[in-house]
């Protein structure tokens, strides 16, 4: 039997793992993520669950579900057209009726701490699914934003 999910690839992002969006030709590092705040699930296609008198049957497959990326930052600056909530609230420069769409949005796991190799995650074509949500800051925090992104195809892994 063979094992899997050993612990010699176990990783953890907080451990230099690394958030980019990409737009194009322009590559974007997410700075400032709150602790375990990075958070994915993968397209797949609906399960039609159904039973023969009483008895559960094998699930059919049904319509496909899209992948989602989701993430908090403490708030940087809200203002220029370089920050984060900027890139992902822009509207297109060329309005057509639909969203703005980014290239990618890829999670980089490094093997270890300080590693330059790990494993990657890709999420093509993705849009934001739903308003920027914003919590004030208070004594012991800053403000944050929390971001979710959309993707209508599941994530290619590889290694880098």
């Amino acid at each position: 039997m063979a094992n899997v999910n050993a612990a010699s690839g176990l990783r953890t992002f907080e451990n230099g793992g690394v958030l980019n969006i990409v737009d194009g030709a322009t590559t974007s590092t997410v700075l400032n993520l709150t602790e375990g705040s990075v958070k994915w699930k993968a397209a797949m296609r609906e399960r039609i669950e159904w039973k023969d008198r009483g008895v559960i049957q094998t699930p059919g497959e049904g319509d496909d579900t899209p992948s989602d990326v989701e993430f908090e930052v403490f708030m940087g600056s809200v203002q220029s057209s370089t920050e984060l909530y900027q890139l992902l609230t822009k509207v297109k420069s060329s309005p057509d009726g639909f969203v703005q769409v980014f290239t990618s949005v890829v999670i980089k796991l490094p093997g270890y701490r300080g590693a330059s190799t790990g494993e990657s995650i890709t999420f093509g074509s993705c849009w934001l699914m739903e308003n920027v949500e914003w919590e004030p800051g208070s004594g012991t925090s800053w403000a944050k934003m929390k971001f979710k992104l959309r993707s209508a195809s599941a994530p290619t892994m590889a290694t880098y």
